[in-house]
């Protein structure tokens, strides 16, 4: 029987790798009163998985008290195949069980995740180092593991000729701002009309009313069967799918099409991801994330930006909202090793970008984003060979 030792601190993914990845059947909790609700919640993700769960409690800076506690799981699971992983707990438990796994047997593997680097770590006697496999947790497993539950998670058209329209639709507006902000105006009033009862079955887009580029906008829209012909060459949007995909959706198909056109096996990609969890008050606390993947075991969440995020002229920059609103959510939905990108249709002030270098955020913005692809190739999905 395989069994890991595992210390129970904020960040559960160091734990849950390894044991996924190694096919552990008994896993052995070392926790704190401090990480109650993150023990509950390795317990229940290992659980469901079909694992064996311990739980024993020590304290987090009672170095004898960890002695104890590890002399008490070392004596029951003496048949066992046991291995310490130390990656989490305070720095005095981790010592602990330590030094009694260490001194108490041979036999007992110790290792450490870097989590950064994707890679575990052996530190016995002959230290080692292995590079985790790509993509060992779905985008649902990675949600779980920080607490969320994924209510849902679309896949764009797959028709090939409605990606080609995607893209083309982006080279449009992207070239085009003003071409852009007319569309989302005219379809913004349409919503609002809506509401109040007083708009006609479909959102007719004319091509006057756009002005320059809008010839070509209602045909890219026909043609890539979001609208229905209507009236001297209108583009009619009959429902509230279509009316999105114009305002904004047809960006998160095209980031979600170039990314799945890197054709990384294995990767679980994701758009429209409406996720839920429990915050401080009674009701959940929901959200949407954009485009989500994981790659090297982390997850990466992308956010898509149609409108202007920075003020012109007098005024602070509007862009730090949607930058430390990303920046604070993909640490929640990802933990610490989360990355985050904005992608933007325009361009971000100096102090804009400034805040996203702070803030690690990869910002794609303006025309930029016709190059998505190559951005993603050579850095953010760049291939590392493995040592």
């Amino acid at each position: 029987m395989k069994a890991h030792i595992c210390l129970v601190s904020e960040q559960l993914l160091p734990n849950v790798l390894p044991v996924i990845h190694e096919k552990v059947d008994h896993v052995i909790l070392l926790t704190t009163s401090q990480m109650v609700k993150k023990c509950e919640l390795l317990k229940s993700f290992f659980t469901e998985r079909g694992k064996k769960v311990s739980v024993y409690n020590t304290e987090a800076y009672d170095f004898k008290a960890t002695l104890d506690v590890c002399t008490q799981v070392l004596e029951k699971f003496t048949d066992a195949e046991l291995t310490l992983n130390v990656t989490g707990g305070t720095k005095i438990v981790a010592l602990a069980a330590w030094q009694q796994c260490w001194f108490a047997a041979s036999t007992i593997r110790i290792i450490y995740v870097d989590t950064n680097s994707n890679r575990l770590l052996e530190l016995g006697g002959e230290p080692a180092s292995h590079p985790l496999p790509d993509n060992i947790l779905s985008v649902k497993e990675h949600l779980l593991c920080c607490g969320k539950k994924m209510l849902s998670g679309d896949a764009p058209r797959g028709e090939k000729s409605h990606r080609k329209v995607t893209a083309e639709l982006c080279s449009l507006l992207v070239g085009k701002p003003a071409l852009l902000r007319k569309l989302n105006g005219l379809v913004s009033e349409y919503d609002d009309a809506l509401k109040r009862r007083r708009a006609p079955p479909y959102c007719a887009v004319e091509a006057e009313q756009l002005g320059e580029g809008g010839e070509k906008l209602c045909a890219l829209l026909l043609k890539g069967g979001v609208a229905t012909p209507g009236m001297n060459g209108a583009a009619n949007l009959n429902d509230e799918a279509s009316r999105f995909y114009a305002k904004g959706g047809w960006l998160e198909e095209y980031v979600y099409g170039v990314v799945a056109d890197e054709k990384i096996p294995g990767l679980d990609l994701r758009m429209n991801v409406e996720i839920e969890w429990q915050g401080k008050g009674n009701k959940p606390t929901k959200n949407e994330l954009d485009v989500v993947f994981t790659w090297h075991n982390r997850l990466h969440v992308i956010s898509c930006k149609t409108s202007a995020l920075d003020q012109q002229g007098r005024g602070a920059p509007r862009g730090k909202g949607p930058l430390y609103e990303l920046d604070s959510l993909s640490e929640k939905v990802g933990g610490l090793y989360a990355r985050s990108m904005l992608v933007s249709v325009h361009g971000l002030n100096e102090a804009s970008l400034e805040r996203a270098r702070n803030l690690r955020i990869e910002v794609i913005a303006g025309r930029q984003v016709l190059c998505l692809s190559s951005h993603l190739e050579k850095k953010w999905l760049k291939r590392e060979p493995q040592r």
